[in-house]
């Protein structure tokens, strides 16, 4: 007989202890059931590694930027709202792709993964602003390695475990499909929005702290630090919003303050190292071309000790940007039509090319034309310089 066939014969109260029994049942076995997966991930998981005396890693602390960054870990930029912590993340990240010095300290080269979760295409002419301003420009042969995510990571305490682990994995296929070098360096723009749930919960934040460093680990065989952007307290400005479980966690704990002349970089926390001196940093805006053509302006973060310029001095660094730009999308072009493309004084032109060609951001490509020799240019290779033969007209 069927179950409603069979409930037919019942009484009310004998049909609705029946049903109740029902879900009880099926509520126990999708209970038995979520803790078999728990039990079969568990056992899937890789044994403890331990580590018994004598065979402690006693080896100095290694550097993602010498003294300032590390090259393992985890760690905090915070700051006010837009006191420029998104541009010096930024220009960290650039250096570090670039394998060039940031602010006087050395780097260790690899891959940047920006995750830039607040999104917003103004993300992408900030970065090629910051590449301008390190003396980086485009090489077709030589891709930059930095990569943007525009999407929240999404970690958190009902995260499931290998959510991360599926992602990096996916990431690193991807970086080493383009033949670019092993992510080194995570940057997480901003907590807030990569973190599934309430960051003033100590519960959640160290839900996400713990899948955040088991993502970092699986990026790269290599060590990887990673970076999150933060805000400060609602009322005490000197630590970072939320919970206290957060700086308790890391290992790094920066904060950058000041006005956007005069800002200060400070260490608050080095976990396996001393605290750096405060770096003094200013912002200053740039001209960057866009793809049809037309400019605009960005931010960049730079020295303090280059952070003030008289009106002469601003017009000669865009007039370089200008030229850089141009160069870039009408290569093997001369002087003239440079000048002819960009307007103003030839002798101004003719003047900011010789500095660009000297400082080996751009490079002179001869071509013949007859018995006559013309220098046309192009942009260098990130200042490696090229040997190039003379082109026949």
């Amino acid at each position: 007989m069927s179950i409603l066939g069979d409930l037919k014969l019942k009484s009310p109260e004998e049909i609705e202890a029946h049903m109740q029994k029902s879900a009880y049942d099926r509520e126990r076995r999708i209970q038995q059931a979520r803790q078999r997966l728990k039990q079969e991930a568990a056992a899937a998981q890789p044994l403890p590694k331990l580590v018994f005396d004598g065979e402690e890693d006693c080896r100095p602390v290694n550097w993602r930027i010498a003294n300032i960054i590390p090259a393992e870990g985890a760690g905090m930029l915070f700051g006010e709202t837009d006191v420029g912590k998104t541009f010096s993340a930024v220009s960290m990240g650039v250096a570090i792709s670039a394998g060039i010095s940031w602010q006087g300290h050395g780097v260790s080269a690899c891959t940047t993964l920006f995750i830039e979760a607040e999104g917003g295409s103004s993300f992408g002419i900030r970065k090629h602003a910051a590449k301008a301003e390190a003396g980086i420009t485009p090489n077709l042969f030589k891709p930059f390695p930095f990569v943007t995510l525009y999407e929240p990571l999404g970690f958190g305490p009902d995260t499931d475990p290998s959510l991360p682990l599926l992602r990096a994995a996916y990431f690193r296929e991807e970086v080493m499909r383009r033949g670019f070098p092993p992510i080194g360096f995570v940057v997480a723009d901003t907590l807030a929005q990569n973190i599934q749930g309430d960051a003033d919960s100590n519960h959640d934040t160290s839900a996400f702290l713990r899948l955040f460093r088991a993502f970092l680990k699986a990026l790269s065989d290599d060590p990887v630090f990673g970076l999150l952007i933060h805000h400060p307290g609602h009322t005490n400005k000197e630590r970072a919003r939320g919970a206290y479980s957060l700086p308790a966690d890391l290992d790094l704990i920066m904060q950058l303050e000041g006005t956007p002349n005069e800002l200060t970089l400070s260490c608050d926390r080095m976990r396996d190292g001393e605290r750096f001196n405060s770096i003094p940093l200013a912002l200053a805006k740039r001209l960057v071309m866009l793809d049809n053509g037309q400019s605009t302006t960005t931010l960049v973060t730079i020295s303090r000790d280059g952070a003030v310029e008289g009106p002469a001095d601003r017009k000669k660094t865009d007039l370089r940007n200008k030229i850089l730009n141009h160069v870039e999308r009408h290569p093997q072009e001369t002087t003239t039509q440079i000048g002819k493309a960009l307007g103003g004084r030839y002798s101004n032109i003719v003047t900011e090319v010789d500095k660009l060609v000297e400082a080996r951001l751009i490079e002179i490509i001869p071509v013949k034309h007859g018995r006559a020799t013309r220098q046309t240019y192009v942009t260098a290779t990130r200042g490696e310089g090229v040997n190039v033969p003379i082109v026949e007209a």
